[in-house]
C-alpha cells in the first residue's frame, strides 16, 4: 500500500531507526524477521531503544528478545512517520547497513576490520555482536584500567567470656543467701504451726518478706527536716505620738474653758 498523500504525522520531527536481528527470528524453512524499523520522537531515541531492550517497546522485539536473540542499531535518519512507514514498505536488507557489510564482505570489497570500523561509536556489547555477524574472532579481553585491589578481612575480635568468675561468685552468694533465708523461714514455720503446717506458713512469710515495705531514707529525711520559721515582720508603727497624747489630754480641759453660747 502506498501513500501518496502525507498525514499529519509528517509535521512531527522525529528520528527513524532500524535495528539488525541477530540471529534472526522466525523458522529459516517458512519465514523469518531480520529486521525492525521504528519511528521516535525527536531527542527521544534512547528512551525508545530503552522500551525495545526492556521488551515493551513493539510485540516483535518483544518476541525477538524471548526467544533468545538480541539486536544492533543498524541505521539512524531524520524522518516523520510517513518516512517509517516507506522505508517499510521497501523492506529492510537492501538498505540495512549491517546487511550491506555483510554482503560486501563476502564479496571482497571489504575487510571485516573495515566492516568494523564504521560502527566505532557503537556500544561494547553491539561491537561485540557485530564481530559475531561479521565472522570474527572475539575480541580480546583488555585489562582493567582500574583493578580492584584485593581485600584483607579484618580479623574478629576475641569474644570475652559470657559469664565471668565475679558473675559466678555473685549467684553462689544470692543462692547462699536464699536458701539461708528458706531455712530461717521454715525454721520459724515450724515453731510456730508446726511440722505439718510449716511448709505453707514458710511461703507466706517468704512473700511477706519480699513484699514488705523498705523506708525510704530519703522520704524519712524530708519528714523529719526541720521546718525554718518565718521571719518576723516589720513592727508597724503606732500612729499615736507622745505629741498626740499630749494634745488629746488638753482637749477636754480647754472644751470647760469655754463659756456656752446661749441661744434666745
Amino acid at each position: 500500500m502506498s501513500r501518496s498523500k502525507p498525514s499529519w504525522l509528517a509535521t512531527v520531527p522525529g528520528e527513524v531507526y532500524t535495528l539488525h536481528f541477530w540471529p534472526p527470528y522466525g523458522d529459516p524453512e517458512v519465514q523469518v524477521a531480520g529486521h525492525y524499523t521504528g519511528w521516535a520522537q525527536e531527542g527521544k531515541l534512547p528512551y525508545r531503544l530503552t522500551d525495545h531492550a526492556m521488551g515493551r517497546g513493539a510485540r516483535l522485539t518483544q518476541v525477538q528478545r524471548e526467544a533468545g536473540g538480541t539486536w544492533v542499531v543498524a541505521d539512524v535518519e531524520p524522518g516523520t512517520r510517513d518516512r517509517e512507514a516507506q522505508l517499510k514498505e521497501r523492506g529492510a536488507s537492501r538498505r540495512c547497513s549491517v546487511c550491506k557489510a555483510v554482503r560486501d564482505i563476502e564479496a571482497g570489497s571489504i575487510t571485516q576490520e573495515e566492516a568494523l570500523a564504521k560502527w566505532e561509536t557503537a556500544s561494547p556489547a553491539e561491537r561485540s555482536l557485530l564481530r559475531e555477524i561479521f565472522g570474527m574472532e572475539p575480541a580480546p579481553e583488555t585489562p582493567d584500567p582500574f583493578p580492584a585491589r584485593e581485600m584483607t578481612p579484618t580479623p574478629a575480635p576475641e569474644l570475652e567470656p559470657e559469664i565471668t568468675p565475679e558473675m559466678d561468685a555473685l549467684v553462689d552468694a544470692l543462692c547462699e543467701g536464699w536458701q539461708r533465708q528458706q531455712a530461717e523461714a521454715l525454721a520459724r514455720a515450724e515453731a510456730e504451726v508446726g511440722p505439718e503446717a510449716a511448709p505453707e506458713r514458710a511461703r507466706e512469710l517468704l512473700r511477706a518478706e519480699s513484699y514488705r515495705e523498705v523506708p525510704n531514707p530519703l522520704l524519712s529525711a524530708e519528714t523529719h527536716r526541720e521546718v525554718p520559721h518565718a521571719a518576723p515582720g516589720p513592727q508597724v508603727q503606732t500612729g499615736i505620738t507622745p505629741r498626740a497624747d499630749a494634745q488629746l489630754e488638753a482637749r477636754p480641759a480647754q472644751a470647760e474653758a469655754e463659756p456656752e453660747l446661749e441661744i434666745g
